[in-house]
């Protein structure tokens, strides 16, 4: 091998090693990055100063609007439906005494013109009967020594004949007074104030005591069958005839809004129920429907809605809203730039508000921002001026 083909094989190699020595070198002199440490400062977040305050205990319950007053209208006579009112349909409103149908009268009418000739026979005959009494009261002053006896002295006098005659005029003016109260009877009214729920009726209809026509609910007052725990009871006042009851705030989220009224305990029902083993309270909301347009809200019934009885006890509370309560019965608190975690006593609940009545103190910075995975001891920072520390006063 001569030397220009060693030099072939070995320069390569050289080559090679020269530019891995060289890329070390630079690597080696290359100027270091700085590394400088970054403080925690802590997540931020929002917090909302507490104080107790004096406040009347109200009890959360769920209820059923039902109606206060309810009936079935049936017609008292056999009879074809001559006329039935505009109103008499479904969902519509009557007031009372409202004619709401009525039956062909032509009959009832007859039966009370024949009841009424029969009543003038029998005031005529009793009026000639008296006559002949007066007649027979002269007779028996003539022959009173003749006849001695009380059974000659009665037929004498014709008494028999007299209280025949009387009793008559009164089986007859029974007749007529019930005539007339049929012939009342064919027309159907509206017992009081009133929604039409259901009606089964159309003019040309024969209809008879049996027949179920509509049925009606009150439109003065609704009813809300309330349920609540036995051991509330005790808080809650029932309206007698000289006091007021518990008053009540009902509410019913509509979709659009909330349908806001108020009410008054006015029964407490015997049983409880059987599933729940939970007490049972009626309350009144008077003119449910707004028909007097009051209010602008109408309480429909059947609807499932939430209650609040404001009771007279008072207690010292903290109210917070219900997103600032986590874990059921916990607040995260801010404590000196660090996150602290604290139980509560929940002593009401509210669509709005809780209240606690344990386990805060006067000044405690609630914090009210959503924090993921909590511990305490995390450092947190006050939305606005990290430098910023709260303390209790």
């Amino acid at each position: 091998m001569n030397i220009s083909q060693l030099g072939r094989k070995v320069l390569p190699v050289v080559v090679i090693v020269i530019a891995i020595v060289a890329a070390g070198a630079l690597v080696a002199t290359r100027p270091q990055p700085l590394i400088e440490s970054v403080e925690d400062t802590g997540k931020l977040v929002e917090v909302h100063l507490v104080r107790h305050t004096t406040q009347r205990l109200a009890v959360a319950a769920k209820g059923t609007v039902i109606a206060a007053r309810e009936v079935v209208m049936q017609p008292q006579l056999n009879g074809r439906v001559e006329f039935v009112g505009n109103t008499l349909v479904p969902g519509g409103i009557v007031r009372e005494g409202d004619l709401l149908f009525s039956i062909e009268r032509s009959d009832y009418r007859l039966a009370a013109e024949q009841a009424r000739t029969r009543v003038a026979e029998a005031e005529a005959a009793l009026a000639l009967e008296r006559g002949r009494r007066a007649v027979a009261e002269r007779e028996w002053a003539l022959f009173e020594d003749e006849l001695s006896s009380e059974r000659d002295d009665a037929l004498a006098r014709r008494q028999p004949q007299l209280k025949s005659a009387e009793a008559s005029l009164a089986a007859v003016r029974s007749q007529l007074e019930q005539a007339r109260l049929n012939l009342q009877r064919t027309q159907v009214r509206a017992p009081f104030n009133a929604v039409v729920i259901t009606e089964s009726v159309e003019v040309g209809q024969i209809v008879s005591p049996q027949t179920q026509v509509a049925q009606l609910a009150g439109t003065d007052r609704f009813w809300v069958q309330v349920s609540v725990a036995v051991a509330d009871l005790s808080l809650i006042d029932v309206a007698t005839d000289n006091e007021t009851g518990t008053t009540a705030e009902i509410r019913y989220d509509t979709g659009n809004g909330t349908i806001v009224r108020a009410g008054e305990v006015v029964r407490r029902l015997a049983g409880l129920e059987r599933a729940g083993q939970m007490a049972r309270l009626i309350v009144a909301v008077d003119d449910p429907l707004d028909l007097q347009g009051k209010t602008g809200d109408r309480l429909l019934l059947d609807s499932f809605v939430d209650v609040v009885l404001n009771t007279s006890r008072e207690v010292e509370v903290v109210s917070l809203h219900p997103k600032w309560l986590r874990n059921g019965n916990e607040v995260y608190l801010y404590d000196r730039g660090k996150l602290a975690i604290s139980s509560v006593n929940v002593v009401m609940r509210r669509p709005d508000a809780v209240l606690v009545d344990a386990g805060l103190n006067d000044g405690d910075a609630v914090v009210t921002t959503t924090l993921s995975a909590p511990v305490v001891g995390t450092k947190l920072r006050l939305s606005g001026d990290p430098s910023v520390a709260i303390s209790t006063p």
